[in-house]
């Protein structure tokens, strides 16, 4: 993947394996700037993998998310048709990664959740 900062002072993807697509619109959308959220859910993956959770759910703005042993599934009732899609847990943690880096390199004014 690849991202910048946009006109508007966001990070977007500029480039995805077509296969993430669905993954990069919840990041780009749901995430957007927030650091802290990207680290819950990185942190998430570390405990359902560690065997300390069996499922972590996480809902935002129009997209739920759920992180298990078998991977994460990425749902959209609000998109026309409905959106749905599996992943297995390494490219999302990988995607998550590189989404957190572009925040990273937001000026501080624009990240959520706290300095790093």
């Amino acid at each position: 993947m690849k991202c910048e900062i946009g006109a508007d002072g966001r990070p977007r993807i500029v480039e995805i394996d077509p296969a993430l697509e669905p993954f990069g619109f919840f990041l780009e959308t749901d995430v957007g700037g927030d650091a802290g959220l990207c680290d819950e859910m990185l942190a998430a993956m570390d405990r359902v993998e560690a065997g300390l959770l069996d499922e972590v759910e996480t809902g935002a703005n129009v997209h739920e998310v759920t992180i298990s042993r078998d991977g994460v599934m990425l749902e959209n009732d609000a998109a026309f048709p409905p959106v749905s899609a599996s992943y297995s847990l390494q490219p999302v943690r990988e995607l998550i990664r590189q989404w957190l880096q572009c925040i990273l390199e937001l000026p501080m004014n624009e990240q959520h959740g706290g300095a790093r």
